[in-house]
């Protein structure tokens, strides 16, 4: 939630709760092997859902959002146009194995006293199965990333849809015109409906007729209803403003 604000917050303390960046060793279980076999999950979760990810966003229904290469990719059998996107699929599935041996590990741990037991020698077969399919994934992700071609036009289009510059309007009320947020949020309800009723975007109402639904709308609107202006506005640790993006970037480089 914190990383969508585009209102100025203190990053290190929200009412009397202090923000700060967890340390990796945080966020992992201290656990001896189970810590090894657990710390694949969170990996894993973000490799499925980018498999996920990756493989709607090839589907031709999707607006071909992405277009994967065909090393990572098969015709199908019997639709000529139809590019499989194999790798994303398979990613996507081995995360029921990898959690499923994470499920089988922790039962085999749960209950045992804090010296080692017999029982200990049933999470060799859990922990390097969940670790050569966790690379085996990385390997496969890493490659369809690097081979894939992102439709730009597409992606732009994408983003655009669906009124998603909204609730920056809403914010906008809230910020000039000193507005509460549940009076912003129906004037706000209120321009989607004569959008929707226009066929156009909230970018595309004229300024009469966004006054038809609020008489203290200026020009200035405008200024935060494109995507560019959206995805620029979240400037808090870990937002989408470009800025925000480089500093994640380099903060991981760092580490890898």
């Amino acid at each position: 939630m914190k990383a969508r604000l585009r209102l100025p917050i203190d990053d290190q303390q929200e009412g009397h709760c202090v923000v700060e960046q967890p340390h990796d060793d945080q966020r992992q279980p201290r656990l001896g092997i189970g810590r090894q076999s657990v710390f694949g999950d969170p990996q894993h979760d973000q490799q499925e859902q980018r498999g996920d990810g990756a493989a709607a966003k090839n589907d031709g229904q999707r607006r071909h959002a992405v277009q994967l290469s065909d090393r990572f990719s098969t015709g199908s059998s019997i639709m000529p146009q139809k590019k499989n996107p194999d790798a994303a699929e398979l990613i996507r599935a081995k995360i029921g194995r990898i959690f499923g041996a994470n499920v089988a590990l922790m039962m085999v741990m749960k209950g045992l006293s804090l010296t080692y037991s017999k029982d200990m020698q049933e999470d060799k077969e859990q922990v390097f199965d969940a670790a050569d399919n966790l690379m085996l994934a990385l390997a496969a992700m890493e490659g369809m990333v690097k081979d894939m071609t992102a439709n730009r036009d597409a992606l732009a289009t994408s983003a655009g849809s669906g009124f998603s510059t909204a609730t920056d309007l809403a914010d906008w009320l809230v910020r000039a015109l000193n507005m509460p947020f549940r009076d912003a949020h129906h004037v706000t309800g209120s321009l989607v409906a004569t959008a929707e009723q226009a066929g156009c975007d909230l970018a595309e109402l004229s300024l009469e007729q966004m006054q038809t639904v609020h008489a203290d709308i200026s020009e200035d609107v405008y200024n935060v209803l494109s995507v560019e202006a959206s995805v620029a506005s979240r400037m808090s640790y870990g937002g989408t403003a470009p800025a925000q993006v480089l500093v994640q970037i380099q903060r991981w480089r760092d580490q890898l």
